[in-house]
């Protein structure tokens, strides 16, 4: 709504000017807190300036979780692991940087093969229906799912309580789940 409002297009750099104007006003509301000895004030304002703005690059942040997972290679697998496209592509990075990374190929798995399912893939939709887990796959592995630290300071803050609970969830868990599968070897998917 602001930024319909103030004309700002949605990406970051279009926020500098509102960010620079906020931050001044902050600066200057912090310096007349001090100024009156309300020092004390003043920090728990910054405190929650500082806390507000961790938690939204917590949540803007992200996470790659499948990624960070597949470069780790939990499993120990020595036979390749077949992930989506976009997947082997984001998770390059982490793969160079690991100590003993999965073989990796990208396309559906052969029968007896692994596949990481990763949720929050982008994919085409004539994509989709080829990366899915049929229902006869065999779940190997499951992430567990680690809060976010931003939900976890709303549920020890209680302000917990006061949110809806679709959106408090979407604040505690991460975007994306992660599941290891193995084909069947006389698999009809």
């Amino acid at each position: 709504m602001l930024n319909y409002g103030l004309g700002v297009r949605p990406h970051p750099r279009y926020y500098l000017v509102l960010i620079t104007a906020v931050a001044g006003l902050l600066a200057i509301m912090l310096d007349a807190m001090i100024r009156a000895e309300r020092g004390w004030l003043a920090g728990i304002l910054l405190a929650l300036t500082l806390l507000g703005n961790a938690m939204g690059l917590d949540l803007r942040t992200p996470r790659m979780v499948g990624e960070r997972i597949l470069a780790a290679n939990p499993w120990g697998l020595d036979e390749p692991i077949y992930v989506q496209p976009v997947t082997m592509s984001s998770a390059r990075f982490f793969i160079e940087l690991a100590d003993n990374p999965p073989e990796l190929r990208a396309g559906p798995p052969p029968p007896g093969g692994h596949f990481l399912y990763v949720s929050d893939s982008t994919l085409e939709v004539s994509e989709r229906s080829d990366f899915t887990p049929g229902a006869d796959w065999q779940e190997v592995w499951r992430n567990p799912d680690d809060e976010r630290w931003a939900g976890q300071i709303l549920r020890l803050t209680g302000l917990q309580s006061v949110l809806p609970e679709s959106l408090f969830r979407k604040l505690l868990l991460p975007d994306s789940q992660v599941v290891l599968y193995r084909r069947p070897v006389a698999s009809a998917d």
